[in-house]
């Protein structure tokens, strides 16, 4: 039979032997048990185990006796932003609003003209009741005041879309690290890790005739601005209060005809942004938008750019070893061919920040089986291992490893790519490729299984001895471990 590859592209693999549980721990009061971040299920427990109903632990219903209520949250960092607070006096505990905070507009005071920002979640005083904007503007506010959001820009002339009198020739983005080559043409989404501080510069640039090939000094009121949104699409006219804005830096050093200002993207919070710059040209009395294309936004046709904080992969892609995905993983098994001894095919793609896509993965720490493999040298065939064959494609900054001739066993790879992630490749050439349904679970039920100490015995006596307390403890179910019981 021809033999198979079987990967779990995980650092880890969880096998549980645990008890039903009905309460967070034992011998703990459930009320005074604050679970890790990302333990606790806030799910209402079933009434189909015998419980009393209510919530239960996990998702059993507590069992018997009093039922185990599970909180919603434990702490402020449970609940949704920073207008979400965990109430304590609550049980189970909610998450509520903060104070002066909104998630609706009948969360305000609408009486008093109230409106609840959608972005900010705070309730304000909606100053574009009174506003009809012309020409096809759009009324938004901007510390409390009413402006006009009009095709061609941000006009501070009230309810009015007056056309600028001066506008530049040119403006957009001018570059974004790390794009390389087409990957800003085609919109490539940049990816960041979260507080990442360095290679994330955003580059904009202004044109203006007879002014901006003048001078490399930044003229009076010259100012530009790099606006996010976790909104999936940008509007048209674009709307200036959907956007945080992060004032951008002068760069005095650009030689040409062009002026230009950057500014490091803000990487402290994790998701998805589209983001687009504006210029303005009177300290911010009007301003103009540009996007990557690069050019004015003019149109609904708008193409912002796009930014993926904290996270990567998808598709047939696994992302493993790394909360940010910058290196990546897809698997072929098994090898197809006429060899009947096993082997196996993987690609490795590096998607960080080094700009250099030749270096990006040969510079990385690879080791196979434990011991260090020179990538450069194993892509001209001296890695000194007669079973691996690898190649290197370094415009999709890819490495392909393959090997055939392999007696059954477990082959593992660790790869490092000098970020601070990691990403560990395991795979097993068997007669039979794995199938999920040999993936057996074991679950004990603790006391019912070995009594390794009987010392903590407690049995409260019941009328039926089957009810009753049985012995079966934790030192009983580990020694069952390391006698191998679970090995067949």
């Amino acid at each position: 039979m021809q033999p198979h590859a079987r990967y779990i592209p995980l650092l880890s693999a969880f096998c549980s032997l645990a008890l039903a549980l009905t309460a967070p721990a034992c011998g703990s009061d459930p009320e005074d048990y604050v679970p890790d971040a990302g333990e606790f299920n806030p799910t209402p427990g079933s009434h189909t185990s015998g419980g009393g109903g209510g919530y239960g632990y996990g998702s059993d219903g507590g069992g018997g006796g009093e039922p185990v209520i599970i909180h919603k949250c434990y702490r402020d960092a449970d609940c949704e932003g920073d207008w979400m607070v965990c109430d304590l006096e609550a049980s189970p505990h909610e998450c509520v609003l903060a104070d002066g905070r909104c998630l609706g507009d009948t969360d305000c005071d609408v009486s008093a003209g109230e409106k609840c920002s959608t972005t900010r979640h705070e309730c304000f005083i909606d100053a574009c009741g009174e506003v009809t904007c012309s020409n096809g503007g759009v009324c938004s506010t901007e510390e409390g005041d009413a402006f006009c959001n009009c095709p061609h820009g941000f006009t501070g002339s009230g309810a009015d879309c007056v056309q600028f009198s001066e506008i530049p020739d040119w403006f957009g983005v001018q570059w974004a690290d790390p794009w390389q080559g087409s990957d800003r043409d085609n919109n490539v989404p940049l990816k960041f890790k979260k507080d990442q501080t360095t290679g994330t510069t955003i580059y904009g640039q202004v044109y203006w005739n007879g002014k901006t090939n003048t001078t490399n000094s930044q003229p009076s009121g010259w100012r530009m601005q790099l606006g996010l949104t976790s909104e999936s699409s940008v509007a048209y006219p674009v709307i200036a209060s959907d956007f945080d804005w992060h004032e951008m830096n002068f760069y005095s050093g650009y030689q040409g005809n062009n002026l230009e200002w950057n500014i490091a993207f803000p990487t402290d919070t994790e998701g998805t942004f589209r983001w687009i710059l504006r210029f303005t040209s009177n300290n911010g009395q009007d301003w103009v938008y540009g996007d990557v294309a690069p050019g004015f936004i003019q149109s609904a046709q708008n193409k912002p750019g796009t930014a993926v904080i904290g996270s990567g992969g998808g598709g047939e892609t696994v992302t493993t070893g790394c909360d940010h995905g910058f290196l990546s993983l897809t698997m072929t098994h098994p090898i197809d061919g006429s060899s009947q001894t096993g082997g196996y095919e993987f690609t490795i793609t590096y998607t960080g920040q080094n700009p250099d896509p030749v270096s990006a993965l040969t510079q990385a720490a690879v080791t196979r089986q434990g011991v260090p493999v020179d990538v450069v040298a194993a892509v001209t065939g001296n890695s000194g291992i007669p079973t691996l064959n690898v190649s290197y494609d370094g415009n999709a900054k890819s490495v392909t490893i393959s090997e055939a001739g392999l007696t059954n066993g477990k082959y593992d790879w660790l790869f490092k790519d000098g970020e601070g992630c990691s990403l560990y490749v395991p795979i097993w050439i068997e007669d039979t490729r794995f199938q999920w349904e040999d993936g057996f679970m074991y679950q004990v039920m603790t006391d019912r299984f070995v009594d390794g100490d009987t010392s903590n015995n407690a049995p409260v006596g019941t009328e039926t001895d089957l009810n009753d307390w049985m012995g079966g403890d934790w030192k009983g179910l580990t020694a069952k471990m390391k006698e191998g019981y679970f090995d067949n």
